[in-house]
């Protein structure tokens, strides 16, 4: 399906994104700058740097795809993504850019002194979660190129990673934001667009949600229904019309619903998560995992004082809750018009068209080739923001926590931290590309989860429990990071793997109710059994 208009808008966007690099390049003169901005960036830009850094493939393609295809549990996402932002702001950002400097690392080091344990471990979180979020961006990519320029997966994955690797190289956090600014405003008015349109065509959100009840998910629908029934019913993809796709994709439900009467509906739960457990967990998970991302706390450094970090934060909120509000509608919208093509992708083996591309082909229903591209351009967008953001946490992390205060101890010239740092970005640009090649076809919006309960377990609990916990101590923080760490990825693995259970404990669709915990416990009586509660008037002084 190539979309001459969505290659312009995706090339422009590029163009524009390596612009801005350039720019930035010209204006790095110092380790701040590369790992900061040299503290200098305004709250409003920050706040739309934050909402394209946040707002990931798996925002823009993922949650309207998840609900799409699964219904009423994938709705989970987008509520969590923004609740989590609220604890952000009231529980981390101010006090965060307060004690920081450069990394996540910093804030703990702030109230332990000289812990290389600490530092050593929080670089390593970070470059765990940074990896799990960079590699369902890379899949995206890879998903959305090979449907709209007809560019093999390949290519795509490797084009898409050496655009970020240059930006990051280029200027570090300073280019990844300005250039943000411009992909979030892309990205944002892309999915109000769609959102506008389904609102016209179906005559209201009401209306939406009526329709999406008279049909199942399709994730459900697959195992009922035979390749030979769907060709029937599955429209065009080069001439796909509103009226009669959703005409299609009703008939279609309603002979299944026929055979099955007891199936459930898209605005029902049970696709997804089947019980109370596995649904706490998804729910936790990603309201948690918010503050415990690295690409996203790394930006309360780049504004000239802490009320602008609060402020930032602030309007964050306003323009991430807007976003997953159109993109809860876009989804109950595509799953209900698109029912009969994702559930024919679903059963002929197109997985990563089904659960990552309902976006764009509503685009193309809605607005023909116009809106398509310009959907393609705001999925382009959000991934280039996205791998720039994890790519620069896990860089600054690697080059600053690890070489200059790990390995050189604090005595690396800024020239030689400069060029360590430009040398792992690359490094973590041909990991991030290895790993969308290597898990090419998983689910963008669940890889994304997933590391959501990795941040939660790690970066979170340590965080809340370093800045509010007067008798938290060095030892407890060490158990609490590490304890949480790999109770998370073992689960996350075995959920990967296929596994069921471990014993007799059932792996959930997300670590987090395992993992969360733990972390807490572990750090709570390792911290009763210890006494290095670190600088002295540590909390007084964030919270004054």
């Amino acid at each position: 399906m190539f979309s001459i208009v969505a290659l312009i808008m995706v090339i422009v966007v590029a163009a524009v994104t390596m612009g801005i690099a350039w720019w930035s390049y010209k204006r790095v003169r110092s380790i701040q700058d590369f790992y900061a901005a040299g503290r200098s960036v305004p709250w409003i830009l920050i706040a739309w740097a934050l909402t394209s850094n946040y707002l990931s493939a798996a925002s823009f393609l993922g949650v309207a795809g998840g609900i799409s295809n699964f219904g009423l549990d994938r709705v989970w996402d987008p509520i969590g993504y923004f609740a989590g932002w609220v604890l952000v702001l009231v529980i981390a950002a101010e006090y965060i850019r307060k004690i920081g400097k450069f990394t996540v690392a910093d804030v703990l080091n702030e109230r332990y002194v000289g812990s290389k344990e600490l530092r050593a471990l929080a670089m390593i979180s970070t470059v765990i979660i940074s990896t799990f979020y960079m590699i369902p961006q890379m899949i995206g990519a890879g998903s959305l190129m090979s449907l709209l320029l007809d560019w093999p997966y390949h290519v795509a994955v490797v084009v898409v990673g050496a655009i970020v690797v240059l930006v990051v190289m280029m200027g570090g956090i300073r280019s990844t934001v300005y250039s943000q600014v411009f992909q979030a405003l892309v990205l944002w008015f892309a999915m109000l667009a769609i959102f506008l349109g389904y609102l016209a065509f179906f005559g209201g959100p009401s209306a939406i949600i009526d329709k999406a009840y008279q049909v199942p998910p399709p994730a459900i629908a697959k195992k009922l229904v035979s390749q030979e029934l769907l060709k029937s019913y599955v429209p065009s993809l080069d001439n796909i019309k509103f009226t009669e796709a959703l005409e299609k994709s009703l008939q279609l439900a309603g002979q299944i619903i026929e055979k099955n009467p007891d199936v459930i509906r898209l605005v029902q739960p049970g696709a997804f998560a089947r019980d109370i457990w596995n649904q706490l967990s998804l729910a936790l998970g990603i309201i948690l995992g918010t503050m415990g991302l690295p690409h996203i706390l790394i930006y309360f450094y780049t504004v000239p004082r802490p009320e602008d970090a609060r402020k930032g934060t602030v309007g964050a909120i306003f323009n991430i809750g807007l976003f997953y509000l159109f993109s809860i509608f876009v989804g109950f919208a595509a799953g209900t018009v698109l029912f009969s093509l994702i559930t024919y992708w679903l059963v002929t083996g197109y997985a990563p068209w089904a659960k990552n591309m309902p976006v764009v082909v509503s685009g193309k229903i809605l607005g023909g080739e116009f809106l398509m591209g310009l959907a393609a351009a705001g999925a382009f967008a959000a991934i280039l923001s996205t791998v720039g953001g994890l790519m620069v946490a896990a860089t600054n992390s690697v080059a600053y926590d690890l070489y200059t205060n790990i390995i050189k101890r604090g005595e690396a010239s800024e020239e030689e931290q400069l060029l360590v740092a430009r040398i792992v970005a690359i490094i973590v640009g041909a990991i991030a590309i290895i790993g969308g090649l290597v898990l090419k076809g998983f689910d963008v919006s669940y890889l994304v989860v997933l590391a959501f309960g990795i941040a939660a377990s790690s970066f979170a609990t340590t965080l809340i429990m370093t800045l509010w916990w007067k008798d938290f101590t060095r030892q407890g923080a060490l158990a609490s990071m590490l304890v949480g760490l790999i109770v998370a990825v073992l689960f996350v693995l075995l959920r990967l793997g296929g596994a069921k259970a471990l014993g007799p404990i059932p792996v959930l669709v997300q670590p987090a109710l395992y993992s969360v915990p733990a972390s807490f416990i572990a750090g709570i009586v390792v911290s009763k059994l210890t006494s290095e509660k670190g600088k002295e008037g540590f909390l007084e002084e964030i919270h004054s």
